[in-house]
């Protein structure tokens, strides 16, 4: 049956009746042969410097222009079917095959096309399937007995094996599937026209040919010497992979099925179909990278990373988190948070993980139980989704900074007390309000720590493993300032896309810092003011009350009493903020301590800056720092330092105050008119603060001190001890 695909005539291209023509880039024909001008029915003199592409049918002249195109940047022969029509109007499907032609120099001189005329082997079909009817026809019309019936039977069988063979040939060729058939020694017998249009080849170019023309070397190897001895015993092989070759030398991935037949003029063939799976290849492979590169990372990192389905049960974890627990990674899937850090801590992890669920990404630090031990962990964890977009679990990355924190705390940096009486009873306070849980006021100057102490007392308090956050009232725009606190719903005004969860939200379970109280609007502290009488609020746009357990510390350096007085702040929300109140002393009633806070600073900014050694302030820089009267306090003293280190080459600190620094005999004392005390108490003052600017003068030493202000050293302790109590009072 399949004894005439290979050598029919009517499927090759007869050269002698094919156009031949020359184009430029354009398209523009610059030569044509005789043929040709009878093919598009037009004079040749008529057709030079004619557009070709006047005789392509509507439809396709975008593929011819793209045809031309292709053939001058690739400079490589180029070919595609389209439809045309000759000046006499009749239509035809043609084949152009289109090479450069290059000129003396090398340079792409036109493009030489030859056009194949499909509707002539067409035509020739039709007329052998004609025939074979005809022929039916004319023996069905036979008188009974004009001819014999094996003769008969014979010319009928004959006519329907031709127009079997005739359909089997239009399905073989017009398949949308690559196919190709070989004999036993694996030569080409034929390929259909998907299957050369795939590799870039003409018929004539493989006909004849074994298949190691279009394989790799490594797939022509395993096609000759393991496959093809054994499938021809076998007689159908499936999904049999192979490498071929295009013509234009890339290599396209195929899975081959072949079934072996009989023909008798050939004997065994072996037809096969051929399917291209290069894209899916790439694909596979390209997932397969990355799974190994996910796997790579998942298991070499020294963080904790984990998977949790949507019951919040384990369901992947790395060695690393096994390693933490002590446990294989195996013995954790299927747990859940409380069986491995406990009831309390667990219930925690689990309010979060919910929230994940819902579909947010969160970013926390949290200190639980490891087999006893508290650790602090920074923890990443986003929701993971199907590609339906839907959240069907949770993937978490968990990094242990116990030890970091422990450097970084306040309360680890006060190894040391601090030798200034104001400091020790400020601290004094802090550690009382860190034993409580109650509203805590810091009032003091810029620059004088509130910050630090609002740290502190968190550490020390109950909620030191919950989360701490601190917004600058003075530094957020009014009208953000309630979406930032409380949070919104989406749509709550323009720009709000999502719903937004404010500070007091993620502040559950742990100590909100609102500083530069004072600063806030009269609108929002009313809200504020609720929010403490009843622990819940609405964010804006929210329509549901949340209930918040968080704990406050306001912190300001204005006088929250006169600006209620004076009618800039809700006089309500100051009783319920002044719970307990700690007034954060400024640096220049602290001199004493000033030396302890450089060593302690130096050794941060040595960290921080990666210097080899510590820079240590010699004596007359220290002395310099201690006579400043520093009226950014802590924080100016921070980066006079910081200054100074930059600008100082050897390991000895050279201090760089600024050019504005009063001399010696500069003095302001601050005083405060006696509403509650006596005339007094206002001349306690004024001494004491008398003794306190003589010790910063004499960098602490109250032998000097004394002798500045011309009395003895028992008096100067007598004096600074009656204005401490006064303080106190």
């Amino acid at each position: 049956m399949l004894r005439d695909l290979g050598n029919d005539s009517s499927d090759q291209h007869d050269p002698g009746s094919s156009g031949c023509f020359s184009l430029d880039k354009n398209g523009l024909i610059l030569d044509v042969n005789l043929t040709g001008s009878v093919m598009l029915f037009t004079d040749k003199t008529r057709l030079v410097n004619m557009p070709f592409v006047l005789f392509v049918q509507d439809e396709d002249r975008p593929l011819f222009r793209r045809h031309v195109r292709k053939v001058f940047e690739s400079q490589d022969r180029q070919t595609c079917i389209l439809g045309l029509t000759s000046r006499d109007g009749e239509q035809f499907h043609a084949q152009l095959e289109s090479g450069i032609v290059k000129g003396p120099d090398g340079v792409p001189d036109c493009c030489r096309t030859i056009v194949y005329d499909l509707s002539r082997e067409k035509a020739l079909e039709e007329k052998r399937l004609n025939e074979t009817k005809q022929l039916l026809s004319i023996t069905d019309r036979l008188p009974v007995g004009v001819a014999s019936p094996d003769v008969e039977e014979r010319v009928r069988a004959e006519a329907v094996l031709r127009l079997s063979e005739n359909r089997f040939r239009q399905i073989y060729d017009d398949a949308p599937v690559m196919m190709h058939s070989i004999n036993e020694k694996g030569v080409i017998l034929n390929a259909n026209r998907k299957w050369l249009e795939s590799l870039g080849y003409r018929r004539e170019e493989v006909i004849g040919h074994t298949l190691e023309l279009i394989m790799t070397e490594e797939s022509s190897r395993r096609a000759f010497h393991e496959v093809l001895p054994s499938y021809w015993q076998v007689g159908k092989v499936t999904d049999v992979p192979y490498q071929y070759l295009k013509k234009d030398g890339t290599v396209m991935d195929v899975l081959l099925d072949s079934t072996v037949m009989d023909d008798p003029l050939w004997g065994k063939i072996s037809l096969s179909v051929v399917r291209d799976v290069t894209d899916a290849n790439r694909a596979e492979k390209a997932r397969r990278e990355s799974e190994e590169r996910f796997r790579a990372l998942f298991e070499g990192a020294r963080d904790c990373i984990y998977i949790k389905d949507r019951s919040l049960a384990y369901t992947h974890v790395n060695p690393a988190m096994g390693k933490l627990f002590g446990l294989d990674p195996s013995a954790i899937v299927g747990m859940r948070a409380e069986d491995l850090y406990g009831e309390a801590a667990g219930k925690r992890v689990r309010e979060v993980d919910l929230r994940v669920l819902d579909g947010e990404s969160i970013e926390e630090e949290h200190t639980r139980p490891v087999n006893g031990i508290e650790m602090t962990f920074h923890d990443i964890k986003v929701p993971l989704r199907n590609t339906a977009g839907e959240v069907v679990g949770s993937c978490g990355f968990s990094r242990n900074i116990t030890e970091r924190r422990k450097v970084v705390t306040p309360e680890a940096a006060i190894t040391a007390e601090y030798p200034s009486e104001a400091m020790g009873n400020a601290l004094g306070k802090a550690r009382q309000a860190a034993a409580k849980d109650s509203i805590v006021l810091l009032q003091g100057e810029s620059g004088s720590g509130k910050d630090f102490f609002a740290r502190w007392i968190h550490n020390l308090s109950r909620r030191a493993k919950g989360p701490f956050f601190s917004i600058n009232c003075a530094a957020v725009p009014h009208d953000l300032a309630e979406s930032e606190l409380f949070g919104h719903e989406r749509g709550a005004f323009t720009g709000a896309l999502g719903r937004k969860r404010g500070l007091l939200e993620l502040a559950e379970g742990g100590t909100l810092l609102l500083n530069e109280i004072g600063e806030l609007p009269l609108a929002l502290q009313s809200k504020l003011l609720t929010f403490l009488d009843t622990r819940s609020f609405l964010r804006v746009g929210g329509e549901k009350n949340i209930h918040v357990n968080a704990r406050l510390i306001a912190a300001t350096h204005r006088d929250l009493k006169t600006e209620a007085a004076r009618g800039r702040f809700l006089q309500a929300l100051y009783y319920r903020l002044n719970v307990f109140a700690i007034e954060v002393p400024p640096l220049r009633e602290r001199v004493n301590d000033i030396p302890l806070l450089v060593q302690e600073i130096m050794a941060q900014l040595a960290a921080e800056m990666q210097l080899i050694e510590t820079p240590v302030p010699d004596r007359a820089s220290m002395e310099a720092l201690c006579r400043y009267h520093w009226p950014g306090n802590v924080r100016e003293l921070r980066n006079v330092l910081e200054r100074s280190v930059m600008l100082s080459e050897a390991r000895r600190l050279k201090v760089f105050l600024p050019p504005s620094a009063p001399e010696k005999r500069d003095w302001c004392p601050r005083l405060e008119f006696p509403e509650e005390g006596t005339l007094h108490d206002v001349v306690d003052r004024v001494i004491g603060s008398l003794c306190v600017e003589a010790l910063r003068r004499s960098a602490g030493n109250r032998k000097k001190a004394a002798k500045l202000l011309g009395i003895s050293r028992d008096s100067l302790y007598r004096f600074l001890k009656r204005v401490e109590g006064v303080r106190d009072n």
